[in-house]
């Protein structure tokens, strides 16, 4: 497709390769192939911007349109599949083992999202400990002086 559309959609394309197995290559396709497993809302939306693509002129107007809106609805397709990955991970059995459903591509994307918490709340504790110790510091230095 020699579209001026078509960079808008490589990451929408890329994401439903990945994160749920459309293996077609056209656009229309993999919108098929990932609809059933998507919730009605975001299933319509994607199936609209698919029938978007065929009839609409790409003139100016229409092409920042749908740009934004490919970014718009990438961004909830990652968040849902982020959401549901979080809710697979979290029905542990009491062995303490993960559900057979998920598959390895998502335990890779769990592994992600747990090593990027993870980090973020080093950070966070690192900088409170940092905030605390010069904090008593300065009022242990205060005390010393006799200003506190």
């Amino acid at each position: 497709m020699n579209d001026i559309r078509q960079p808008f959609l490589h990451p929408l394309q890329t994401l439903l390769s990945d994160q749920f197995g459309a293996s077609a290559t056209d656009f229309a396709r993999q919108v098929q192939q990932a609809v059933e497993q998507l919730p009605d809302e975001l299933a319509a939306e994607l199936k609209e911007l698919a029938g978007r693509l065929g009839t609409e002129d790409p003139s100016s107007a229409s092409t920042a349109r749908f740009a934004f809106d490919c970014g718009c609805l990438y961004e909830r397709l990652r968040s849902w599949r982020h959401h549901q990955l979080a809710a697979e991970a979290g029905t542990v059995s009491p062995e303490g083992k993960l559900p057979d459903s998920l598959e390895q591509e998502q335990m890779d994307s769990l592994a992600r999202i747990i090593a990027a918490r993870d980090r973020i709340f080093r950070k966070v504790a690192d900088f409170t400990l940092k905030a605390i110790l010069i904090t008593l510091g300065l009022l242990a230095l205060g005390m010393l002086l006799g200003v506190v």
